[in-house]
């Protein structure tokens, strides 16, 4: 079921023109390792992937927020504040 959602999910990403590059190449990046998570039957993404995304969504104001979100739902995950 989750395979099915987030293969839909990626099926339905629309390329945003007005992403700076180096964001848009972070974000192809973290994509592709979602998709070879699923073609390899792996429990998770690879961390850098994750980590280069929220590092080069954080340079920038419009998108430091999301970034800064996209990080605490993972810590949270990981159960970090729990410590």
């Amino acid at each position: 079921m989750v395979d099915k959602q987030l293969t839909e999910a990626l099926n339905d990403l629309k390329v945003i023109d007005t992403l700076p590059s180096d964001v848009t190449i972070e974000l192809h990046s973290f994509v592709t390792a979602c998709e070879g998570m699923m073609e390899y039957d792996l429990e998770h993404v690879p961390t850098e992937y994750f980590i280069g995304l929220i590092e080069t969504m954080g340079k920038y104001p419009k998108y430091k927020v999301m970034a800064n979100h996209l990080a605490t739902v993972v810590l949270k995950d990981l159960r970090y504040f729990d410590k």
